[in-house]
C-alpha cells in the first residue's frame, strides 16, 4: 500500500529484493528495492506510485525540487529530490521498465560526512546521477 492524496492505493508485487549499496569504506548510499509487478498489473502499479510521489511533492512545506518524470532507453524515471543534504533520505527515484515488468525504487541516503563518499551537494548530485543512469541502462538491457 502507498499513501496518496486520495487515500491508500495498492501496488502488486510478484517477487522482490532489497539491497543496501555502498562505496568501499563508506556507509550505505542507496537502499534499492527491485520488485516485479504481478502480470497485467504494471499500469495500475505505475498509477499508484505516480500518485504517491505527486502527493508527496505537493505536501505543504516539502523542501523538494519540482517532481519530474523522464524516460531513458524505454525506462520511465520518476524523481523526488531534496534541495539540500538533509538527514536520512535525500532523494527517491522510481524506475519502471515495461519490458521486464520491474519497478526499482532507490532511496539515496545521507550519512555522517566521515562515512560518505561525497562532501558537497554537487558531489552528491554527480554520484546520484551516475547511479540512476547506470540503473536505467541496466534495466533497459534486461
Amino acid at each position: 500500500m502507498v499513501q496518496t492524496a486520495s487515500g491508500p492505493m495498492s501496488v502488486s508485487v510478484a517477487d522482490g529484493y532489497r539491497m543496501l549499496l555502498a562505496y568501499p569504506g563508506t556507509a550505505p548510499f542507496v537502499n534499492l528495492k527491485l520488485e516485479r509487478s504481478q502480470p497485467g498489473k504494471l499500469a495500475a502499479d505505475r498509477t499508484a506510485i505516480l500518485a504517491q510521489m505527486t502527493s508527496f511533492a505537493a505536501t505543504p512545506g516539502a523542501k523538494v525540487a519540482p517532481f519530474k518524470v523522464i524516460e531513458r532507453n524505454g525506462v520511465e524515471i520518476m524523481a523526488l529530490n531534496n534541495l539540500e543534504l538533509s538527514p536520512g533520505v535525500i532523494s527517491v527515484y522510481t524506475l519502471i521498465s515495461e519490458k521486464t515488468n520491474v519497478i526499482a525504487t532507490a532511496y539515496l541516503l545521507n550519512q555522517k560526512p566521515e562515512e560518505r563518499k561525497f562532501q558537497t551537494f554537487e558531489q552528491y548530485q554527480a554520484l546520484r546521477d551516475d547511479f540512476i543512469y547506470a540503473l536505467a541502462v541496466c534495466m533497459a538491457e534486461r
